[in-house]
C-alpha cells in the first residue's frame, strides 16, 4: 500500500515515476508468489518494468 500511496502525487503532478510506483506495488504482491498465475505475472511486470525511461535516483 506505500508504494501506491507514493504513487499519487506523481499521478497529479502528471509524472511517469507513478508507473514505476505502481508497478512496485504489483510486483511486491506478485513476489508473495501465492497468486494464481504468479509467475506469469511476474514476468509480464518485468517486462514493463523495462520499457519505463530511466531517471535521476532519488532518496526518499
Amino acid at each position: 500500500m506505500a508504494c501506491l500511496r507514493r504513487a499519487g502525487p506523481y499521478r497529479a503532478a502528471e509524472d511517469i515515476a507513478c508507473v514505476g510506483w505502481i508497478l512496485t506495488a504489483i510486483q511486491e504482491r506478485v513476489e508473495e508468489r501465492n497468486l494464481p498465475d504468479w509467475f506469469q505475472l511476474k514476468q509480464v511486470v518485468d517486462e514493463a518494468i523495462t520499457l519505463l525511461p530511466l531517471s535521476k535516483t532519488s532518496v526518499h
